[in-house]
Order: structure tokens, then C-alpha cells, then sequence
């Protein structure tokens, strides 16, 4: 419900120009294009929860509940219209590598997150570019055989990296 509780930014123009140079500039958040805060709208990024979440991803000692958990943390970063601007929070936070990891190494629930997440990324350019090599043989293998849930996913996944077209069988 970030997105729903955060306050938008308001650009008043009207008035006196000297009272509106003497008010204190609103800090926009990166993602969700307003003034989100820790208590008032629970933003993972005003929290500074990003970075501690990814490197939860990355350690191999964690079980796969917390992964799972750190990964629906993150999720939440991508819904809505404010997707691209939370795969470029996590990107910046080096979360995509660790993440493309659990492709390997995670449970079935992860991995489930893990590609609903690629999915997402896997729409910008750049991102296709650096990990979809990475991705491409475990994506592959999902399709064959992961969940229905995850097959269909990874087949999203593959058409974004152009490896499956987007009238096959697994949509």
C-alpha cells in the first residue's frame, strides 16, 4: 500500500516567490514519485531496507524462508506503474545478480519469485543484456520442469531474452 499512502508532491508556484523559497524542499522518493516515509507509508526505500534485503539474498547460509521473504519484500518495489523505478532501485543496490543466483539454488517457492521478478526486469534492455546469458539455461529448465506457475513465467522470461516467441504453448 506504499503507493497508495504516499504524499505527491505538490509544485505551489502561486503566492509570494520569498515564502515559497523559505519552505524546505520535500525529498521525493526514487520510486514511489512522492514523499514516502518509514511509518506513514512502510517504503522499503526511505527505510533504507533495500540494500540489507539484497544481501540477505546473497548470503548462502540463509534458509530459503528468509530468501522467500526478502524476495516478497523486494517484489513490492515492482507493482504497479512503479516497476521500472523499483528494478532500477534494485539493480543499483546489486540485487539482480544475486537474485538470478537463486535460479539455481533456491526452493520452488523462491524460484517462483525469483523469475516473477526477472520477468519484470527482463523488459529493460539493459538488464536483458547483463544477466539474461546468466539466466537463459535455468529459465530453460524451468520451462521443462518447474511448476505450472513457473514454467509459465520462465516462457515470459525467454520471450523478453527473444528465446521463445510470444505465441508458444507455455502462455
Amino acid at each position: 500500500n506504499t503507493a497508495k499512502l504516499t504524499t505527491p508532491i505538490v509544485n505551489d508556484n502561486t503566492g509570494c516567490r520569498c515564502f515559497f523559497l523559505l519552505r524546505k524542499p520535500e525529498a521525493m522518493c526514487r520510486v514511489h514519485t512522492g514523499v514516502c516515509s518509514v511509518k506513514g507509508s512502510f517504503c522499503l526505500v526511505e527505510a533504507g531496507a533495500v540494500g540489507p534485503l539484497i544481501r540477505m539474498l546473497d548470503d548462502e547460509m540463509e534458509i530459503n524462508e528468509v530468501h522467500e521473504a526478502s524476495l516478497c519484500a523486494l517484489s513490492t518495489l515492482l507493482k504497479d506503474e512503479t516497476w521500472e523505478k523499483g528494478i532500477e532501485v534494485i539493480a543499483k543496490a546489486d540485487g539482480l545478480r544475486p537474485i538470478v543466483r537463486l535460479l539455481c539454488d533456491g526452493s520452488p517457492s523462491v524460484k517462483e519469485r525469483v523469475i516473477w521478478i526477472l520477468e519484470h526486469s527482463f523488459r529493460i534492455e539493459k538488464y536483458r543484456m547483463e544477466f539474461g546469458v546468466e539466466a537463459q539455461m535455468p529459465l530453460i529448465d524451468l520451462t521443462q520442469n518447474g511448476s505450472a506457475t513457473s514454467r509459465s513465467l520462465a516462457a515470459r522470461c525467454l520471450a523478453h531474452l527473444d528465446i521463445l516467441h510470444n505465441q508458444s504453448t507455455y502462455f
